[in-house]
C-alpha cells in the first residue's frame, strides 16, 4: 500500500489511485501516445511535474532492466506483468500503470525516453537518444 504521507508523489498516486473520480483523465494535447517495440502508452494525466501513463504490452514483450535518472515513479499492475527493475508481459499480453514525479526541472513526456539501460530495439535506442 501507499502511504500518502511519506512524500509528495505517494500522496499523488494515493490521491489518484483513490479519488475514484472519472474526471482524473487529462490527457495532454502535447506527446500523449507513445508506440515503441511492442509497448503502446497513453499519458491519462499530467500536471506540473505529475504523470500517470497507461502502457500495454504486446505478448511476451520484454522490458530490459533500467531506470529513469529523473522520474520517481510506482508501477502499478494491471494484467500480464512480471516486473523486476524491467518487466516481461506474459503470453497473452500485458498492462500496466505508472504513476510519476518528473524530477530535476525536466518536462514530462514519456518514461522510456527518460532511460538509463539496455534499450528495447533500434526505435527505443533513437528515442532515448543512446
Amino acid at each position: 500500500m501507499i502511504d500518502p504521507k511519506e512524500d509528495d508523489l505517494s500522496y499523488f498516486a494515493d490521491w489518484y489511485l483513490n479519488s475514484g473520480d472519472i474526471k482524473r483523465l487529462y490527457t495532454p494535447f502535447k506527446d500523449p501516445l507513445l508506440f515503441i517495440e511492442g509497448v503502446s502508452g497513453v499519458v491519462l494525466y499530467r500536471r506540473d511535474n505529475f504523470q500517470v501513463e497507461l502502457f500495454i504490452c504486446q505478448p511476451n514483450t520484454v522490458i530490459p532492466e533500467h531506470t529513469h535518472p529523473d522520474v520517481d515513479s510506482y508501477e502499478c499492475f494491471l494484467y500480464g506483468m512480471k516486473f523486476t527493475h524491467g518487466g516481461t508481459a506474459s503470453k497473452n499480453g500485458g498492462a500496466f500503470i505508472s504513476i510519476q514525479k518528473w524530477l530535476n526541472g525536466v518536462e514530462p513526456t514519456h518514461v522510456s525516453s527518460n532511460w538509463d539501460g539496455d534499450t528495447m530495439g533500434d526505435n527505443h535506442k533513437e528515442q532515448t537518444g543512446l
